[in-house]
């Protein structure tokens, strides 16, 4: 099994963001989109799925889109205040999956956010 390369953050907190489509049928119901990495020595970063453009349903990946731009400038203004307000979200199209810590959680996060990307780099979007 492939390790991603946070594995070495031994007691850094994670969160795993899954999208909620509004169609109930949507093949993508329930995917991981986004794993935020709250660390004493980074501090806040987000990874995101490679392939967003195939799990956010089209009525939705604009603002998708808008709101993870946004995490990256309000991750350099206000981290903690941004880490607990992700940590609360419970309304669509985005919701708190899972939320644990390195080491604990390391084979969940293999299964699910192994190919996943810095917010940024994400292919096919603009986010910088």
């Amino acid at each position: 099994m492939a390790q991603f390369p946070w594995t070495t953050r031994t007691g850094a907190r994670f969160c795993t963001l899954e999208y909620q489509p509004r169609s109930k049928n949507y093949s993508a119901r329930g995917q991981i989109l986004l794993l935020m990495i709250q660390d004493g020595k980074v501090g806040l970063q987000f990874f995101v799925s490679p392939n967003i453009q195939e799990i956010v349903e089209p009525v939705d990946l604009s603002y998708i889109e808008d709101l993870l731009a946004d995490l990256l400038i309000r991750s350099k203004t206000d981290a903690q205040a941004l880490h607990k307000q992700l940590l609360s979200l419970s309304v669509r199209p985005l919701i708190i999956q899972r939320e644990g810590t390195f080491e604990h959680d390391d084979d969940y996060l293999n299964a699910t956010c192994a190919r996943f990307v810095p917010l940024g780099s994400a292919c096919g979007n603009n986010l910088s």
